[in-house]
């Protein structure tokens, strides 16, 4: 991340925190076959936050989401608005 090595998840929280809402990074990244490559994105905290996804069994979908928050400095577990859909018309 921006010539950053970050080889677990916690060092690569660590850098995208540093790195503003709108503001463009660079992700060295290796394809399935070990070709490097970079690719240039633009962060957007809105409508793309970083989450963490977690099997866990006792959650309905089998799934656990976590939303890294940058400006918050923490994690939060939340509802996705697919999950909320999906609980409302349980009812």
């Amino acid at each position: 991340m921006n010539n950053v090595p970050t080889p677990n998840l916690s060092e690569f929280l660590t850098e995208i925190k540093k790195i503003k809402d709108n503001e463009y990074f660079r992700m060295k990244v290796m394809t399935f076959d070990n070709v490097p490559w970079v690719a240039t994105m633009k962060k957007n905290e809105h409508y793309f936050p970083t989450i963490e996804h977690i099997k866990d069994a006792s959650q309905p979908l089998g799934w656990k989401k976590i939303i890294h928050e940058c400006d918050a400095g923490g994690a939060r577990e939340e509802m996705g608005p697919d999950e909320l859909e999906t609980d409302a018309g349980d009812e």
